[in-house]
């Protein structure tokens, strides 16, 4: 089945969809035993649906004040699933806010402390336990938004940063400032800026200037950008700030391939466009297609008369995403193109099977079976 069906379908459908899905989240906390802070922390994780049922690998989400965000942030991939890529979602708590998102003065050490065991120790515990691809991303808000651009200027494994009414007065901006002299160029990474209508002046000020000082040093090799939210203040940029920072980071997302760049393998018809994508990430990231991009693409050698190429591809991605009831779907209609009726039926058969155990939905289930009984005819 291609995948705009399903989008279509799915559009409709979705509040019902919804109302289905926590149980289908995989939650967890773990405990993480950290030398810097001489005790134990919690953290809350929520993994991917089909996290334990394929072989993908996925960026990290790390969220401070993660006791209030991470539940939102976690809505947020729930309900835009078409928006959002797979991603594992990890929410921090702080037990002393002040003295551990910024250095507090008399408590610096506690600051840097806790620093260190969320760059080091968390990700590097996540790193050991989870299917990561190495991209990894942080959202902080106010103090929060200070650690969260030190962790990007710090930290050569933080990619992305979302920085939400941000403290960078006094002392907090002239280290901010520190770090950006010392950090040596990196693969582009991306600093995303908020703040609201009727934050406090301090704030909106020294985000423009940040902005604006960013994109005067392009040796820093990051993208900035800049929003101000109408109407909000500085409590409720937040929960706005995080959805607009996502749709503008994940808008032109590495691991997944653009509606432009399908715009030119049609044209071109150059499927090498797809492998060059991937070939052109950094080795040191691990990166998977998505099942939606293996599925286009088996498509894609469909309409262009190549079968044996498009069986080729959606048996990829039916090893890849072994629960997926439309990679099993896609498989089947590629045999039966190919007239192999009884691999057809067989995959088929699977689809269903999948769909069932995973969404259920009544519609799937029925051309499911529609195509089943429509092979077990040519059978006869």
């Amino acid at each position: 089945m291609q995948l705009q069906s399903i989008h279509w379908r799915m559009g409709i459908i979705l509040f019902f969809m919804i109302l289905t899905l926590p149980n289908k989240v995989l939650s967890q906390k773990i405990k993480i035993k950290s030398r810097y802070l001489n005790e134990s922390r919690t953290v809350s994780i929520r993994l991917p649906d089909n996290y334990e049922c394929s072989k993908a690998t996925y960026p990290i989400i790390l969220v401070t004040d993660g006791g209030i965000l991470f539940d939102y942030v976690k809505g947020l991939f729930i309900y835009n699933w078409d928006l959002y890529p797979d991603a594992i979602l990890v929410g921090i708590d702080q037990l002393e806010r002040e003295k551990e998102l910024v250095p507090m003065k008399e408590t610096e050490e506690t600051h840097e402390n806790f620093f260190k065991y969320v760059n080091d120790e968390l990700l590097n515990e996540l790193k050991s336990n989870y299917r990561v691809n190495g991209i990894n991303i942080i959202i902080g808000h106010s103090f929060g938004g200070y650690f969260s651009i030190k962790s990007l200027l710090k930290n050569n494994n933080i990619n992305y940063a979302i920085s939400i009414s941000t403290t960078l007065w006094k002392k907090y901006g002239d280290n901010i400032y520190s770090e950006f002299s010392k950090k040596q160029p990196t693969e582009n990474n991306f600093l995303y800026l908020g703040s609201a209508e009727n934050d406090h002046k301090q704030i909106k000020n020294d985000l423009v200037k940040l902005n604006e000082y960013i994109e005067e040093n392009k040796a820093f090799n990051i993208k900035s950008s800049l929003e101000e939210y109408p109407n909000e203040d500085h409590n409720s940029s937040i929960l706005i700030g995080i959805r607009k920072g996502l749709l503008k980071l994940f808008k032109n997302w590495p691991t997944k391939i653009s509606e432009k760049k399908w715009d030119e393998i049609y044209k071109y018809k150059k499927a090498s466009i797809f492998y060059n994508h991937f070939k052109d990430i950094p080795n040191k990231y691990k990166i998977i297609p998505s099942e939606e991009d293996y599925n286009s693409l088996g498509y894609y050698y469909l309409e262009q008369k190549k079968i044996n190429k498009a069986i080729e591809t959606f048996e990829l991605n039916a090893k890849i995403y072994p629960c997926s009831s439309n990679a099993y779907d896609s498989l089947a209609e590629a045999y039966e193109i190919n007239n192999e009726n009884k691999k057809a039926l067989s995959n088929y058969k699977k689809a269903l099977k999948m769909e069932i155990k995973g969404d259920n939905d009544i519609n799937s289930k029925q051309q499911y079976t529609n195509n089943i009984k429509r092979v077990k005819s040519k059978l006869r």
